[in-house]
């Protein structure tokens, strides 16, 4: 049997078109995929934030130096939840000042003592009650 030049150009054309198919399928499939991990990393950093504030969340502070910008990123996070606490002591204030859900920071002038430097350095601190549950995390400036 004898194919002329335009069956062979549509079957050609059919195998293109197969072909951009499965792309298209590949790339919705691996779309959806990458969607799905994404879903799945919110959904579990939720859980960790409502799930007690377990070590990993916060394991970064404790005993570690950070900036003053990691300080009002924590107190931003962590003042949210009922129950915790972060206190913050700078040189001008060495007593601290606390805030929690109740008293949230707002960023004084820099001249006041409470002003939190976000180039500053501090030692944090995390305090947790008998049921390993974090209660309070301290910064003390540097």
């Amino acid at each position: 049997m004898k194919r002329n030049k335009a069956d062979i150009g549509q079957i050609l054309l059919i195998i293109g078109g197969v072909v951009v198919a499965m792309l298209i399928i590949f790339w919705v499939l691996r779309a959806t995929g990458v969607l799905k991990r994404s879903g799945n990393d919110t959904v579990e950093q939720a859980a960790q934030l409502f799930a007690g504030y377990s070590d990993a969340a916060v394991a970064n502070y404790d005993g570690n130096t950070v900036s003053g910008d990691d300080v009002l990123d924590c107190l931003d996070k962590y003042t949210a939840a009922a129950g915790v606490t972060v206190t913050v002591k700078t040189k001008a204030d060495s007593t601290g000042t606390s805030y929690s859900s109740a008293s949230k920071y707002i960023a004084p002038s820099a001249t006041d003592n409470k002003y939190i430097n976000p180039k500053g350095v501090f030692e944090g601190k995390v305090k947790k009650n008998s049921n390993n549950v974090v209660t309070e995390i301290i910064f003390t400036q540097q």
